[in-house]
């Protein structure tokens, strides 16, 4: 007895304050429950200003080996019918095919002005409009040995192209439609400047102008 407290709270008991504020029994404090992440449903990516991109996606590498596979058989197969200067033909139509590449981009970024649409990556963009354009020469430097057989490559490279724009870029056929068109232009203008350099030449030749 010489250990009892005179001043202790018998009407106070522990424990069931501890059970009223919700702490378990044996703990002096409570500790929060820690709250586990709740997984929220990824919502899709919503298309840039202007609409869904022309070029969607982020994959080059496997349409340029493709492409650069098609331009090499088609310069094999214009350095093998030309009549002469083999290597000559070999070598132009690699540079056609890096020549109208580069306007081919071009040509999809003026598309996308007139459609109002963003354009998307420009390297993807040049990967797949690369495989059109080869695409393009393998058809084109095919021999038709009628007459008449330069025009028939002619219409079935331009349909090589444009079944390459609509499955490369898996557009509809209106809007790869507006590429063609489009790279037409560019390609028309860049023959008229190589066929008015030509004609200055041959001025400057027959008027003795040393070059």
């Amino acid at each position: 007895m010489d250990d009892f407290d005179e001043d202790a709270d018998f009407e106070r008991d522990p424990e069931v304050e501890q059970v009223v504020r919700g702490i378990p029994v044996g703990t002096s404090k409570a500790r929060p429950r820690a709250e586990r992440p709740v997984a929220r449903p990824t919502e899709p990516a919503e298309p840039g200003p202007g609409g869904e991109l022309i070029c969607s996606g982020t994959k080059w590498r496997v349409a340029t080996g493709f492409a650069g596979a098609a331009a090499i058989l088609a310069a094999v197969l214009a350095g093998i019918n030309a009549g002469h200067d083999h290597w000559a033909y070999v070598l132009i139509t690699l540079y056609w095919a890096v020549l109208h590449t580069a306007s081919g981009v071009g040509a999809v970024i003026l598309a996308g002005l007139l459609l109002g649409r963003p354009v998307g990556r420009l390297d993807v963009v040049a990967a797949r409009m690369a495989l059109a354009v080869s695409l393009f020469l393998v058809v084109f430097r095919l021999e038709f040995p009628f007459p008449g057989g330069v025009i028939l490559a002619t219409v079935l490279a331009a349909g090589a192209y444009f079944g390459g724009v609509v499955v490369a870029f898996r557009l509809p056929p209106r809007d790869a439609a507006v590429i063609g068109g489009a790279h037409f232009g560019l390609a028309i203008l860049i023959g008229l400047g190589s066929m008015l350099s030509g004609v200055i030449q041959a001025g400057a030749v027959s008027a003795g102008v040393p070059q």
